[in-house]
């Protein structure tokens, strides 16, 4: 997909939901105040999703994304960074597979969930429980 301008959305429920082919989107474009909702389905079932890109940001109700067990390291930096900072008590679930491949210190151990470089990124959203499945 190319990039997808969802900014004048209330909501991100079911959007791309049970989309088995989906492997790229170039970018989604959230609203910068966080106020969108988004739900477990929204991004449910997509085992081959491996680049993904969001701008504004995510505030409400979680993220859920943990069937997407390629995603690249850009694309989980990119979840990360556009967490809300103010936000609290919401949880983003990322699949653990996803994490220790691409943030990954010893060739082969897919290790990376581990690594100090993964553990600085979630420090910057402390205000978020950080789920690997």
């Amino acid at each position: 997909f190319p990039t997808i301008d969802a900014s004048n959305r209330r909501a991100i429920d079911y959007f791309f939901l049970g989309n088995q082919n989906l492997e790229y989107v170039e970018k989604v474009i959230l609203k910068s105040d966080g106020s969108q909702t988004f739900n477990n389905y929204s991004f449910m079932n997509n085992p081959n999703l491996k680049d993904i890109r969001f701008e504004g940001v995510i505030g409400q109700n979680g993220f859920d994304i943990s069937s997407s067990p390629l995603l690249s390291k850009a694309s989980i930096e990119s979840i990360i960074n556009a967490l809300s900072t103010v936000t609290s008590g919401l949880t983003v679930t990322l699949s653990k597979t996803a994490v220790n491949n691409a943030f990954e210190t010893t060739q082969g151990l897919a290790n990376g969930s581990t690594s100090q470089e993964w553990l600085d990124l979630i420090a910057t959203k402390s205000n978020w429980t950080i789920s690997l499945v």
